[in-house]
């Protein structure tokens, strides 16, 4: 889950001011692919048997990847939330 939730934020490192959704989630395309390899492999490793057996992980249930996706969207939530409330302080100021 921790280096899902990696993937997720290396889109918030984009801007620290700019929400990722007025920057668009697409216009990197470099970056999705990236993101979406890692995840590949990461997803490789636990479901493949001898990559489980070498690098010593269990096989997750659809249902725990489904949680570990979910979580793993935190820090982007999180940081989207600080920087709408960084916009809003501005905006006072």
């Amino acid at each position: 889950m921790l280096a899902c939730s990696q993937l997720f934020h290396s889109f918030n490192c984009r801007s620290m001011n700019l929400s990722l959704f007025k920057i668009g989630i697409f216009s990197n395309m470099n970056l999705i692919y990236a993101a979406g390899v890692s995840f590949l492999l990461q997803v490789a490793v636990v479901t493949i048997p001898f990559l489980g057996v070498i690098l010593k992980v269990e096989r997750l249930s659809l249902l725990e990847w489904v949680w570990i996706v979910a979580l793993s969207t935190f820090p982007l939530w999180a940081m989207e939330l600080v920087k709408f409330l960084k916009g809003r302080k501005e905006a006072q100021v």
